[in-house]
């Protein structure tokens, strides 16, 4: 219950409050103009539909870390329930934001158990950085946007479930590799403790997480993307662009968290 307790209000309450104001700027509106009682059921429908996929992360990173937490405090954190229960989701339809689930749950247990097995993960160091080094670049020339996990989804229940399978673990692959690439090509490149940035970066992810993907949203609706080449747009302006908001994130995030009780209920009381 106290897991329950901690992550309800690190990470649910702020999905809560930030997906209420998202859904009321979108609806105001309609809820103005329209019968009291009508719209506030209209209004309630959308929250609902909306809590598990505005800021999917949030939801897939709660209910995930709950999973793990029960079966680590209660069933002797077995690694076999943890193979059980990823099995049992991906046979389960991609709603209510399972899909999201679905697809971090692989990454969340391998953050998880390197943290309880690192000498036993830097037996196999070398091979695996060798491995990620050849197989990412390999898998990264022929990544599409189809391989999205908002384009091909993970439900079995679908006529070409043998496609969805083979993406789903070619996403799998390659994120895993992905990240032994980056973090090695990072550790090797900076030293993090004397770089105030990425530090500064870490403590507020959450909050640049919340603002840049509200910030992505209005750029999306409001600002046409610029006519340049794709390469030019992958490689300079979209750099460019995450850099600006990563910062307006951690400004942004920084105020608002000095609020006591809006910081509270909009970050989960972390900053």
């Amino acid at each position: 219950m106290q897991t329950i307790k901690v992550k309800s209000r690190q990470l649910f309450l702020p999905l809560a409050y930030w997906t209420f104001i998202i859904v009321f700027f979108s609806l105001y509106k309609e809820l103005l103009s329209g019968d009291l009682a009508h719209g506030a059921i209209y209004f309630l429908k959308y929250y609902i539909s909306l809590l598990p996929y505005y800021l999917w992360f949030l939801w897939a990173l709660f209910v995930i870390s709950i999973l793990t937490s029960l079966i680590a405090g209660k069933l002797n954190d077995k690694v076999i329930l943890h193979i059980l229960i990823f099995i049992l989701l991906l046979s389960l339809t991609d709603r209510f934001g399972l899909m999201y689930i679905k697809f971090m749950y692989p990454f969340f247990l391998l953050g998880y158990f390197y943290n309880l097995h690192r000498e036993m993960f830097k037996t196999y160091k070398k091979p695996i950085i060798y491995l990620s080094f050849i197989i990412f670049p390999v898998l990264l020339f022929f990544w599409s946007k189809q391989d999205l996990i908002y384009q091909s989804g993970m439900s079995p229940y679908r006529p070409d479930v043998l496609k969805v399978a083979i993406i789903s673990l070619y996403r799998y692959v390659i994120g895993f590799t992905g990240i032994v690439v980056i973090i090695t090509i990072l550790k090797k490149t900076l030293y993090f403790p004397k770089v105030k940035f990425i530090i500064k970066m870490g403590t507020l992810s959450l909050g640049i997480y919340i603002l840049q993907t509200i910030i992505f949203s209005v750029i999306d609706l409001f600002v046409p993307r610029p006519a340049v080449d794709d390469y030019i747009y992958t490689f300079v302006y979209t750099p460019i662009a995450s850099l600006i908001i990563i910062m307006i994130g951690m400004l942004f995030t920084s105020i608002i968290s000095k609020i006591p009780f809006i910081g509270k209920a909009l970050f989960g009381g972390r900053y």
